[in-house]
């Protein structure tokens, strides 16, 4: 399994003209069948963030294109690597990394976060540790049986 080293530059900024300024350096090596999300975790070790808070978006800029290439699934993580194999300069096709803050809608109550027993949407409490009773969900609004 080949490893390929990568520059990383992160804290910085875009310009308007599609460069990376003012940003801080850091090298990882990684392998080339990596996924995008443990290219994210690597990213996320390495700069000691922490990614429970703190989404990571990684780009790089290539010679030609009007725009940086965008990393954001495996499949950008394999042309990356490919790219880098191909011209295996440590400074060159440097992924420029940004973090922006994990938030969570403000629209929904924590009730509703994944890993609670009870949840909560609006004034109803809905408990999805009971499970409900076949004969109960044949009830009217009145308590008398469907008959079929």
């Amino acid at each position: 399994m080949a490893s390929i080293m990568i520059m990383i530059w992160y804290f910085g900024k875009w310009t308007k003209d599609n460069k990376y300024d003012d940003y801080e350096t850091e090298g990882i090596v990684l392998n080339e069948y990596l996924s995008h999300r443990d290219l994210v975790k690597l990213i996320g070790s390495q700069l000691m963030i922490d990614l429970r808070v703190k989404n990571v978006k990684t780009k790089y800029s290539v010679e030609g294109a009007n725009k940086p290439m965008e990393i954001h699934n495996d499949m950008g993580v394999k042309v990356y690597v490919q790219l880098k194999k191909l011209n295996n300069v440590f400074a060159k096709y440097s992924l420029c990394v940004n973090f922006s803050n994990n938030e969570i809608s403000k629209d929904v109550p924590v009730e509703n976060l994944i890993g609670n027993e009870v949840m909560s949407t609006n004034n109803c409490e809905i408990d999805t540790t009971t499970s409900i009773d076949p004969f109960q969900m044949m009830m009217t609004d009145y308590g008398k049986p469907i008959i079929v």
